[in-house]
């Protein structure tokens, strides 16, 4: 097999993956007290933090995301720790009777999956340009597709499934599915007839 292109093979290591794990809860009658979608984010001193999006959508479900070093290392330990970390967190910041009104509760732990590996890709400073390198195919034959493959959306499933879009339409369009994104000129005959306006005198 033929090895990456240079430009490639930097732009993919480039781009590592960040850690974020994100932890479910199910609360029961609003006990934050927040509206729908409300994000909440917390004055920390350490990196025992956390953001909040709140009543997903008028629901019950509020996800609680953690990043970083810290969320590698409740990662490591399980989701239990995880989602014990934001049960505790919710108590710290909105009161201790909230604890009572967690229903269910999930939790990802991307970091620990071996298939995933982390959360999204993180260009290092000096280095945006690496999501560029990724829009380009290699000999109009492969392409690449995923949040990575972005410029200005990775790290969002937008950005993904803009990306997959984009490379399944040029892979149909090498192979005949599609037609080839070029605008023929129209033809004298096919340009549409002016029509003269009549002016009376």
């Amino acid at each position: 097999m033929p090895e990456l292109p240079k430009s490639h093979a930097d732009a993919i290591a480039a781009l590592s993956l960040g850690q974020q794990e994100q932890i479910a809860l199910d609360l029961t009658g609003n006990p934050l007290d927040l509206d729908p979608d409300d994000l909440v984010f917390e004055k920390a001193n350490g990196k025992r933090t956390a953001a909040l999006l709140a009543n997903i959508g008028g629901s019950n479900l509020s996800v609680v995301s953690v990043g970083g070093a810290f969320a590698r290392e409740l990662a490591q330990v399980g989701k239990s720790a995880l989602t014990d970390f934001a049960v505790e967190w919710i108590a710290a910041t909105f009161g201790s009777s909230v604890k009572g009104k967690v229903a269910r509760t999930a939790a990802s732990r991307w970091s620990g999956d071996p298939l995933i590996g982390g959360a999204f890709s993180i260009a290092p400073p000096g280095r945006a340009d690496a999501h560029r390198v990724l829009l380009s195919p290699l000999r109009d034959r492969v392409w690449f597709a995923g949040e990575a493959a972005h410029e200005t959306l990775w790290g969002t499933v937008n950005g993904a499934w803009e990306s997959g879009t984009r490379a399944a339409e040029a892979a149909l369009r090498l192979v005949g599915a599609l037609p080839s994104e070029t605008k023929e000129k129209p033809t004298r005959e096919s340009r549409p007839k002016r029509r003269r306006r009549r002016r009376d005198d």
